[in-house]
């Protein structure tokens, strides 16, 4: 170091030299052995005597939270013992069974809604790679008289098989019952499913395929469906449906539940075929796109998600859209197209879907306070999007828009929405009451 005290000034030098970089050492894994212990050895991302590297432990530790059978993972390193540092992994197994019960109501501007859900599931002491699971939802809805009750029954068993054929493979089998009534029609029937998912090289990539099963009846067929339009529908009869499905997923946001950054990106195409056990033929495409960008404490939601089916068109899985999780100037299910006429001297409409939809646009997510300890926020949204009645009709230039404000209080983890929405294209009639719908809604809405 030479020092100037004429100038005030002094100048240091530095010489660096290069000497062996660190390498990890032995790796101790505590608190488990078997299955579950050959199952973190797999998704180690480092071996003894590779180069040391904190990415590499970040991978790990992802890795073996993803695996979803530990309470807490923790990774620690030795760094006494020079370039070579020694890794312990110490696990603690999660609860080998549990039990879930939860219940719920909802708003929408034209039914009340109540729910109820349960399920449990149970990790054989033996197979700790294994989880069988059971799960049911019941739902009722009603108009705003109380009347006209649709109600939604499900049941599903299934067994999730972790590391299957290959580490990070999950496999998936599960059969159960359904039993939903809808503006329509009830249907009613048995389903089962096949299908693995698993990581395309990177932990935020992902791809499933499957093959999945249903055999429905109709029943309580609305009166507004005259045979014709039941016969066009496939309500003349059952409906046998055997199909392919694969997609892929790319997730690069900072939080699935709550994102403030990042995005996602997802493709579903299933095929209908007789070759899966079905009896009609068609292909049907869903893409999904989202973007979040921080503005200091403010979040800019955006989305782009579509849908169309070719080929024959499934009753059940025609398209709506409206509602809380979807587009907010209309009531859930409600835009789409709708058969209308008179019955029994009352004249209404009945929703019936479409063969293809677009939704999209965006909102602010805007933090404000709290309340009693909890957080509270507003949020400013636009909402674009349209159900045809026929294919290739959409007209991007001339989608239903809705604008609106929400206000959100997060209590114990959940965040409880109340948001309403303005129509102010293609409105049904004038004035402001008849464009407008209020929602209450559980998480953030993409």
């Amino acid at each position: 170091m030479t020092v100037d005290k004429s100038r005030g000034v002094a100048v240091a030098s530095y010489a660096l030299e290069p000497g062996d970089r660190a390498r990890f050492g032995e790796v101790t894994i505590v608190g488990v052995s078997g299955d579950l212990r050959g199952a973190i050895e797999v998704r180690l991302t480092f071996a003894p005597g590779d180069i040391y590297s904190r990415r590499a432990l970040v991978e790990t530790q992802r890795a073996i939270d993803d695996l979803g059978r530990f309470s807490s993972a923790h990774i620690d390193l030795d760094r006494t013992q020079g370039q070579i540092v020694p890794v312990k992994i110490t696990v603690t197994e999660a609860d080998r069974h549990e039990i879930k019960l939860g219940a719920g109501a909802g708003y929408e501007p034209l039914t009340y809604e109540a729910r109820v859900r349960g399920g449990a599931s149970y990790v054989p002491a033996d197979y700790p790679l294994w989880m069988l699971a059971a799960d049911f939802r019941i739902a009722e809805t009603y108009d705003h008289d109380l009347e006209n009750p649709q109600a939604k029954a499900r049941i599903l068993f299934s067994a999730l098989r972790y590391d299957f054929l290959r580490p990070r493979l999950t496999g998936e089998i599960a059969v159960g019952l359904d039993y939903l009534t809808v503006e329509a029609y009830t249907s009613k029937g048995p389903e089962a499913r096949l299908g693995v998912s698993f990581p395309l090289g990177r932990r935020w990539l992902t791809a499933r395929i499957g093959w999945a099963f249903t055999y429905l009846d109709f029943t309580g067929i609305s009166g507004f469906l005259d045979a014709r339009t039941r016969r066009q529908l496939g309500l003349g009869g059952n409906e046998r449906l055997g199909r392919f499905d694969q997609a892929v997923t790319a997730d690069l946001r900072d939080d699935a539940i709550e994102p403030h950054k990042g995005w996602f990106v997802s493709l579903r195409v299933t095929e209908g075929t007789p070759y899966a056990g079905g009896a009609l033929h068609y292909v049907e495409l869903q893409p999904d796109l989202r973007f979040y960008v921080p503005l200091g404490r403010v979040v800019l939601a955006l989305r782009l998600r579509g849908g169309a089916i070719v080929g024959d068109v499934p009753v059940t899985e025609r398209f709506f859209s409206g509602g809380a999780q979807s587009h907010r100037g209309f009531s859930d299910r409600h835009l789409a197209p709708s058969i209308s006429g008179m019955v029994d001297g009352r004249t209404g409409s009945v929703p019936i879907g479409g063969r293809e939809f677009v939704e999209t646009g965006g909102e602010l997510r805007i933090p404000i306070g709290h309340v009693w300890g909890y957080p509270v926020g507003v949020t400013l949204f636009v909402d674009g999007g349209d159900v045809p009645a026929d294919a290739d009709s959409i007209d991007p230039l001339n989608l239903h828009w809705a604008v609106g404000p929400g206000l959100s209080w997060k209590v114990g983890g959940v965040k409880i929405r109340l948001d309403a929405g303005y129509r102010v294209t293609r409105q049904s009639e004038p004035g402001f009451l008849a464009n407008q719908t209020l929602h209450l809604g559980i998480g953030e809405t993409f």
